[in-house]
């Protein structure tokens, strides 16, 4: 290699830092709870892999705790803990994908409130249905079983886009190009796939997180009118038949 062609390339990889970090600054001007958020999850699992190796067990969210022993944090502090890497990595690009779109279109102030009554709703939710399933079955199982992770929000916000035009709505997407479902049932499908492809995954904490993003939709969302594009969070994860 030449030394104009090695100064070629210094300059080239010079060019590609300085453009990834503007990308990077924008991002967070312009969806600054995402990002917030995103770097809260990632900052917590390193603690909890170097400073706090029982954060599970002290801060995920067990209906027996939050509702008997009234240790408020877990509503708070389950949803940015995570199991291990993968857990976590396939959360925060979900939430990056969805993040950008939604704060963008809804503003960073509703999509935080949005974020926020979505969570309350399924910790209740969650918490009522552990009961319910032990109470019917003479158990104590499901409310002193632990669980993390934010993806019961982010099933919670796709349900929220899902029930765009109600359920009566006709319109229907291609689950991976496998097969046409209505547009409302959207999140089930997914819950569905990922409990028979990791059936260690919270159920019950992911069914919470979609009930809780109609009701959140139906009762706080009455803003269609506000937005530009019907399909634009369901796009990214499923195509719409032409």
């Amino acid at each position: 290699m030449t030394d104009s062609q090695e100064v070629e390339t210094t300059t080239s990889q010079g060019t590609m830092v300085q453009n990834w970090k503007k990308a990077c600054i924008e991002f967070v001007q312009k969806q600054p709870y995402t990002s917030s958020i995103t770097g809260v999850c990632i900052l917590a699992y390193i603690i909890q892999l170097f400073a706090w190796k029982n954060s599970i067990a002290l801060g995920g969210l067990s209906a027996y705790l939050v509702v008997q022993k009234f240790q408020l944090w877990r509503v708070v502090t389950y949803c940015i803990l995570h199991a291990n890497v993968p857990h976590l990595v396939l959360n925060m690009i979900a939430l990056l994908q969805l993040g950008f779109l939604m704060e963008t279109r809804m503003g960073p102030v509703f999509f935080l409130k949005a974020i926020g009554l979505v969570n309350l709703i399924a910790t209740v939710l969650y918490c009522a249905i552990c009961y319910a399933v032990d109470l019917t079955l003479s158990q104590s199982t499901c409310i002193n079983t632990i669980t993390i992770g934010f993806s019961g929000i982010l099933f919670g916000l796709l349900s929220i886009e899902s029930m765009r035009g109600g359920i009566s709505n006709a319109a229907k997407v291609s689950l991976y190009g496998i097969v046409n479902v209505p547009k409302w049932t959207v999140p089930w499908c997914l819950v569905a796939l990922m409990y028979i492809l990791i059936p260690s995954s919270s159920l019950l904490g992911h069914i919470s997180g979609i009930l809780a993003g109609y009701i959140f939709r139906i009762t706080c969302f009455n803003r269609d009118d506000d937005f530009v594009d019907e399909d634009w969070v369901l796009g990214q994860y499923v195509s719409i038949p032409q």
